[in-house]
C-alpha cells in the first residue's frame, strides 16, 4: 500500500503467475466506506478464477480514483489486455466475467462490454432505450455505458493528452467533469464517468452491452413496523418523502404475516440452486 503527495491512497494486490503479465486488470475507485457484499464478490473472484490483480484508489472524487487506479494498472501490469472496472455496490459473480471476457475475446473490433445492470431510481436498465434492439446476445450502445462490471481494451487507454485520428485510444484526463453554462452541476453538466464514455465514441470506439450477463445493484432498504406486519422502503424514497403511513403497533404479530407483507424473503431464503459454469455457458448460446 502506498500514499502518495495528493492524498490518494493506491492498493495493489499480485495475483498468481506474477513472472508473466495478467490477462485482466481489474480497476475501482474506491470510497472509505463500501458494501462488504461487494468485496466478498470480489474475494470470490479471486478465489475461482485466480491471477486478476486489482488496483484502487480512493479520493474524495471518482474521476481522480479511477484515473489513478488505471495509472497504477498501466504502471504496475504494462502487459495487460484487459480493465476490468467495478463498482462497489455491484453484485456479480466469477461467471458473469468470463462471459464478458469471451465477448471481447471473440469481437476483436468492441472496445467495451457491459453486462444489464438496473437503475436504482429509475427502476430500469441504465441507459435503456425503446428504440434500441436488445434482440440479440449483444447491443451496441450509440450513448454512454457504466462502471458496475465493465470489461475495457486496455489499449483504450492512451499516455498522452492527444491522440493521432483515426485511433481508438482515449487522451488524457480519461475522466473530467463540466459545470452547466451557470456553473452549476447537475442535468446540464457532464459527469466524469460520461466524458470518458463520450471521448471513446468520439474516437470511433464500440461499446456494447451484453444482454446475457445481468448483475445485482445494491439498495439500502428500511423495514418499519406497521400494525401487525412491516413496510419495506428505499432510503432513497425516505429522503425524499419522510417515512411510510404509520399503524399502531398491535397485538397479532405472526410470522405468516411478516412473510407475506415481504414475500422478496421467501426467494432470499430458498435461493434458486446456483448454475455451473457449463450450464450457464450453454443456456446462453
Amino acid at each position: 500500500m502506498t500514499k502518495t503527495d495528493n492524498g490518494i491512497v493506491e492498493l495493489t494486490w499480485p495475483g498468481k503467475n506474477a513472472d508473466k503479465p495478467p490477462r485482466i486488470v481489474g480497476i475501482e475507485a474506491v470510497p472509505r466506506l463500501c458494501f462488504s457484499a461487494t468485496m466478498a464478490n470480489m474475494m470470490q473472484l479471486q478465489a475461482e478464477l485466480g491471477g486478476i490483480p486489482f488496483c484502487s484508489a480512493t479520493s474524495c472524487s471518482f474521476h481522480v480514483g479511477m484515473h489513478q487506479a488505471i495509472a497504477n494498472a498501466k504502471k504496475s501490469f504494462p502487459g495487460a489486455e484487459y480493465f476490468l472496472a467495478f463498482d462497489f455496490d455491484s453484485i456479480f459473480s466469477p461467471e458473469d466475467v468470463v462471459d464478458l471476457l469471451r465477448i471481447l475475446d471473440e469481437n476483436p473490433e468492441i472496445d467495451a462490454v457491459f453486462p444489464v445492470q438496473i437503475h436504482r431510481a429509475r427502476m430500469r436498465p441504465f441507459f435503456y432505450s425503446d428504440e434500441r434492439d436488445y434482440s440479440g446476445d449483444l447491443t451496441e450502445i450509440d450513448g454512454f455505458g457504466h462502471f458496475g462490471l465493465t470489461l475495457i481494451r486496455a489499449s483504450v487507454f492512451s499516455d498522452k493528452i492527444t491522440t493521432e485520428p483515426g485511433s481508438r485510444e482515449v487522451p488524457k484526463p480519461w475522466f473530467y467533469d463540466r459545470p452547466d453554462g451557470d456553473g452549476n452541476y447537475g442535468a446540464g453538466g457532464l459527469d466524469a464517468d460520461i466524458s470518458f464514455w463520450r471521448m471513446l465514441r468520439s474516437k470511433g470506439g464500440r461499446i456494447v452491452q451484453a444482454n446475457t450477463v445481468e448483475i445485482g445493484h445494491l439498495e439500502l432498504m428500511i423495514i418499519w413496523p406497521k400494525g401487525t406486519g412491516v413496510t419495506v422502503q428505499e432510503v432513497t424514497d425516505f429522503e425524499r418523502g419522510g417515512s411510510p403511513d404509520r399503524e399502531k403497533f398491535r397485538e397479532g404479530w405472526v410470522r405468516e404475516t411478516y412473510e407475506k407483507r415481504t414475500p422478496y424473503l421467501d426467494n432470499a431464503r430458498n435461493p434458486k440452486k446456483k448454475k455451473s459454469h457449463k450450464t450457464r455457458k450453454a443456456g446462453r448460446k
